[in-house]
Formats: structure tokens, sequence, C-alpha cells
């Protein structure tokens, strides 16, 4: 969702479809059957880690100097969303869980008009076109995962934040660790110490739990939503309350606990321009909330029961590279597969 350097998708589809690839998602129909092949049955302590995927790569696009394959084809993107992979599997081997089981789920946007627009026609109204040299790095992004051995996971309808937050209720739901990569800060309404979600940004490589998010927000996960619907969103063209600041919104929700107890006892609010305020801007507060707050129930394309642990190709993904002319990456690979058959 809201992010500085994110825009949408909405030249097309990410992909040349809007579904899930399961071409490498190894999905066997008699899994629920079969408890030797099950990570689900195995360990429910399984360490899943969610990548949102289209933030970084528009975040990577923005960070990286232009690069061009031997064809010409700008692949900076790539590059960043190629390199970001591969560290988040030297971390898991160079550490001391080198051998505990870890789900790794790339996550993307859909480019087709999701529900939240079906909320509100202004919804992301003043997004920016995508940029012409990161059109043409999506196919490759598409063949990068693929070639980590990951599959490619989003739904039409819906964007990236919604599909990470249902996976990471269901995680939680079966007692799984969850790491969430993203610099996002609407997945901060996810993050919950107890059930084990927390997020990870690598702009600030710092993990976020629930005392980062107070931090930032003024308040704790549960009531991000709420601080959100009053200061709204300007990048996701989310209206809130005018004059509303996130001191104010802090302020107000840490005093009534969330907007519907506000409202409902808007009489108490002592200042009488933030009342008459939030008065003749009711409806815009409990729009944004709809607008921000992150689904939890999809009906999953992948589901849990079916994931399996990244298991490289390293042949491919090193033909891959090489396609690119990414040498740096090329001899980091080749440093994993070494380091992987010591410990195999």
């Amino acid at each position: 969702m809201s992010d500085t350097r994110k825009n949408d998708l909405f030249c097309g589809d990410l992909f040349a479809d809007d579904m899930l690839d399961c071409e490498n998602a190894k999905i066997d129909d008699n899994a629920n059957n079969n408890a030797d092949n099950n990570l689900y049955n195995q360990n429910k302590d399984l360490f899943f880690t969610l990548i949102d995927a289209s933030g970084f790569i528009f975040r990577a696009f923005y960070a990286m100097k232009m690069l061009n394959s031997p064809d010409g084809v700008p692949v900076n993107a790539v590059y960043g969303y190629c390199s970001m992979l591969l560290r988040i599997i030297e971390d898991k081997l160079n550490g001391e869980d080198v051998h505990h089981q870890e789900v790794i789920l790339p996550v993307f946007d859909s480019a087709r008009k999701n529900f939240r627009m079906d909320l509100y026609d202004n919804y992301k109204a003043n997004r920016a076109e995508t940029p012409p040299d990161l059109i043409p790095q999506f196919p490759l992004i598409r063949e990068a995962t693929i070639a980590f051995g990951l599959p490619v996971i989003q739904l039409e309808g819906f964007e990236a934040d919604d599909i990470i937050a249902s996976y990471a209720n269901n995680i939680a739901e079966i007692g799984g660790v969850c790491r969430i990569i993203s610099s996002d800060k609407d997945l901060m309404q996810l993050v919950n110490d107890e059930k084990n979600i927390f997020i990870f940004d690598p702009a600030k490589n710092k993990i976020i739990r629930e005392q980062q998010v107070f931090e930032k927000f003024g308040v704790y996960p549960d009531k991000v939503v709420d601080i959100q619907a009053l200061i709204g969103d300007s990048v996701d063209n989310i209206p809130g309350v005018p004059s509303i600041g996130p001191k104010g919104a802090a302020d107000l929700i840490n005093e009534f606990n969330c907007i519907e107890n506000l409202y409902d006892n808007l009489h108490l609010v002592k200042n009488e321009k933030r009342r008459d305020v939030l008065s003749n801007y009711k409806e815009n507060a409990f729009i944004s909330k709809q607008l921000a707050a992150l689904k939890k129930d999809i009906d999953l394309p992948l589901k849990l029961h079916h994931c399996n642990c990244c298991n490289i190709n390293f042949d491919s993904l090193l033909e891959f590279c090489d396609k690119l002319n990414f040498h740096s990456i090329i001899n980091r690979i080749q440093k994993l597969k070494n380091r992987v058959s010591t410990i195999s």
C-alpha cells in the first residue's frame, strides 16, 4: 500500500497472469494425506518469511543506478531484487538456525482494480505512472523468483499487503513464526509480539516489534488503523480528517481507544475547533479506516500446508544471472552453493 517510492502497476498485470504462478510451488494435491511430505504437519513452528516484493522492487528501481542487460533491457530493479533474496538466504545459512525450516513467500500487488476502489473512487487516484524503464523488468523478476525456487504470489482484486495480512493471520493460527520484510508502514498494524509476527525493514536494517510501532505512531499495532483513519495518507489518497496530525490522533485514540468510541463520545472532546472538524468529517474518518484496514481473511492462492521450504536450483539461477551479467551476484551464488554443500 502506501510507500513514498511505491507506485501501483496500473499499466497492466504485473506479470503475464494475475494469479499465483504455481509452476514452482510444487503443489501436491495429496499433501493433506501425506504427512511425510507435508511441512504443515511436520513442524507447526515453521518459520515463514513474507516479502513485500512489489514495494521492494520500486525501492530498488529508484535507489539503484540504472543497469542494462547485454540486450539493452533495464535490469536495476531485477538486480536489487535478486540481491535481496540472496541476502535472506545468506543470512539464514550464516546464522545459528541454519537447519531450521523456512518458507519464503514473495507477494506481489495485482495490477487490476482492487476492492478499495469500490469503497472510495479516489483511492490512489493521484498515483504516478509506472516508469517506462521498470515495465520490462517485471517478466525478469518473475523469472528470477522461479529460479530461486520460490512461488510468485498475487491475487486479482487484492493488494500485496492484504495477502501478507492473511498469510500472517494463518501462520499465527498454527503457531508459526512470521517475519515480514517490508518498509511499508501500513503493515505495522500486523505486528504482534505474542503471535510472533514482526517486520524487518531492509531500508533501515531494523526489526520492528510492538514497541517500535508505538514509538512511530504513539499507539500499539492494534490501534494503528484508527490513527490512519484520522490522519489519512496522501500517498494512497486516503482522506482522513483535516488538521488532525499524528500526535493529535494518538492523543485522541489513547483517550477514546478507537474512532467508534471517539464519535460516540464526541461531546467529551474539549477543544471546540477539533470537535467541529471531527464532526464535519465523520464520514471521511470511517471510510479511511476501511481503506487502511488490511484484510486477514482472504482465500489464499497457496495454502500453508502446500508450502515448501526454499529449494534453490543453483544451475538455473546461475544461468539466469549470467544472462543478465550479474557478475557480483554470481560470485555470491557460487559461495552460497559451496556453503550449502558443506552443511547438507
